[in-house]
């Protein structure tokens, strides 16, 4: 399993990339929700092992700590957008605690066809860049994209945050107009587990205690876990850790040091060791990179 990077500002993550012809077989997760809109091909999605078909012209909306992976033939154009609370608040308002058990939903053509040019994604010039992943969402000109950016969020505008909140919202309301919008405290067990280990991934957390929390027996939990996703409970915590260590390293001074602690691990020698395997480098080259 890994954690997805994504670009921040103060917290506000808006992390836009056009990916072409690139799938992500592996599961992953994150604290934020992630928009995935297909302009061409097909993209099979996988969220808490349900699968469902985004076809061009749809979009999928996966709330935040949902297990999911996503695959796509080689000439499938699709936009992934990673954003944050705060990059859709009238959306989040309107939303309340509902769900659906369906991520896959229509959005109005023109919402849509704004939102893509307002991010620069022109599917006329993505063509020319087959295969690649391009970072969007921080420019208004496609051309003007430098790979380096992809790291680190550069500093926005206020008009041009509202310009993005806007854009994502137009699209996003399309997912309001789904029939089958629930309250969320029916959630399945896992995803509660997840939504719960993310919200205290910072704290001394074990399977006994996030059990008890949640109201249910430790080993049945882990069998659950087992069962559902394959992925013990240390490792779904770890994931979590590393995601916010990454946060951190991206967009801040604080030391490797200090996050280490700040994101719930007990030593900087478990946390190097942790970010490494879930990485494949250390604190420092990450934050260099």
């Amino acid at each position: 399993m890994l954690t997805q990077n994504t670009n921040s500002l103060d917290g506000f993550i808006y992390d836009l990339r056009l990916y072409i012809g690139m799938s992500f077989p592996q599961p992953h997760l994150h604290r934020s929700a992630e928009l995935i809109h297909v302009v061409s091909g097909r993209v099979e999605l996988t969220v808490n092992s349900s699968v469902s078909a985004v076809n061009a012209g749809e979009s999928a909306l996966v709330l935040p700590y949902r297990l999911h992976s996503f695959e796509c033939g080689e000439d499938t154009i699709c936009a992934v957008h990673v954003f944050s609370h705060d990059c859709a608040p009238e959306f989040y308002r309107l939303l309340g605690n509902r769900s659906s058990a369906d991520p896959v939903f229509v959005p109005d053509a023109d919402s849509a066809a704004c939102y893509l040019r307002r991010f620069g994604a022109d599917p006329s010039v993505c063509a020319s860049h087959s295969r690649e992943v391009l970072p969007l969402g921080h420019t208004f000109s496609f051309g003007d994209i430098q790979p380096e950016l992809t790291a680190k969020a550069p500093e926005i505008s206020s008009g041009t945050r509202l310009g993005l909140i806007s854009a994502l919202e137009g699209i996003l309301s399309g997912f309001l107009d789904k029939s089958d919008l629930t309250d969320r405290r029916d959630d399945s067990l896992i995803e509660k587990v997840l939504s719960y280990v993310g919200e205290h991934s910072g704290e001394d957390l074990t399977l006994a205690s996030a059990a008890a929390a949640i109201g249910y027996e430790p080993h049945y939990l882990c069998r659950c876990m087992k069962k559902s996703i394959d992925l013990n409970f240390r490792s779904i915590v770890n994931s979590f850790r590393i995601e916010q260590a990454k946060e951190l390293l991206g967009s801040t001074d604080i030391p490797s040091t200090e996050i280490s602690h700040m994101c719930g691990f007990g030593s900087s020698r478990t946390f190097n060791r942790v970010f490494r395997q879930f990485t494949g480098m250390s604190p420092t080259d990450y934050r260099k990179s």
